[in-house]
């Protein structure tokens, strides 16, 4: 009896199953944002992982600074990173366990390693189904054109969708891979003296249409934004929608769908 209970125990052991793994992302010292050495292996990690599944977002610190402050700055760090990864359809496992330890740990005498979020994950084995990998990996067709090529030709009452302008998790500050769409969205102003828009902010995921709160800090970051690089405040304006103009339908059923249901459109008030 008991030679087949090790035997049931040792064939259960040998069933193949995800392992759980580990990804850290570092910070400089009172930063919330990830430094920028390890935000560009940040961004090879999710380009390479697009199917990892996250189980746990571990946030830590120095030791500089009081317990409390730690622990907000260590909550701070996990929302930057969980942030990022949504925005790159990094699936957040439903209840994800999310603990900032600030700097009651055991710490490294190295102070750059102690200032990190520990990214745990599986790799899940699954077998899709044709239909359900197109509708995950859907693209706009517009998705892959420079915002030069989609104001080409436009005309008022023309609505512009830009792409990958996106924000930290319930911020108005855009993540730092947005900034150069930025730019572009002002070089099109300078290029083109005539043209007038208004900036529209759009969420996600939130079935209340009557709050545009984040919408609106984020249509007006990006007014401010072109207004403080020179262009003339009679050629800008700014709305927040917040989620009562979805392209799909609240609830979204995938992480794609919110991601295009969180978006910046650029109406074209005069050209």
């Amino acid at each position: 009896m008991r030679n087949s209970y090790w035997h049931l125990v040792l064939f259960l052991l040998s069933l193949p199953m995800a392992a759980q793994e580990t990804f850290s992302v570092f910070f400089d010292f009172n930063a919330d944002i990830p430094n920028a050495a390890s935000q560009e292996q940040f961004r090879a990690w999710m380009k390479a992982n697009q199917s990892a599944e996250i189980v746990k977002l571990s946030g830590y610190c120095d030791s500089i600074d009081a317990s409390d402050y730690n622990v907000q700055l260590a909550s701070r760090r996990i929302e930057s990173v969980a942030a990022q990864l949504a925005a790159n359809g990094i699936a957040l496992r439903p209840g994800v366990e999310k603990k900032p330890f600030g700097e009651n740990f055991r710490q490294s005498a190295d102070a750059a390693e102690n200032r990190r979020v520990d990214i745990f994950f599986v790799q899940p084995k699954t077998v899709e189904t044709t239909a359900q990998k197109a509708e995950e990996t859907f693209d706009d067709p517009e998705q892959d054109k420079s915002i030069a090529d989609k104001f080409s030709g436009v005309k008022k009452g023309d609505i512009v969708r830009l792409h990958n302008i996106n924000f930290y998790f319930n911020s108005e500050k855009v993540l730092p891979d947005s900034e150069p769409k930025m730019e572009e969205l002002y070089e099109v102003l300078v290029s083109h003296p005539k043209l007038r828009i208004e900036i529209h902010g759009h969420i996600c995921c939130n079935p209340n249409t009557a709050d545009t709160k984040l919408s609106y800090r984020r249509a007006k970051f990006i007014f401010t934004y072109l207004l403080q690089k020179g262009i003339p405040l009679n050629r800008l304006g700014y709305k927040g929608f917040g989620s009562a103009a979805p392209i799909y339908k609240i609830p979204e059923q995938t992480l794609q769908q919110a991601a295009a249901n969180r978006r910046v459109e650029i109406l074209i008030t005069d050209s």
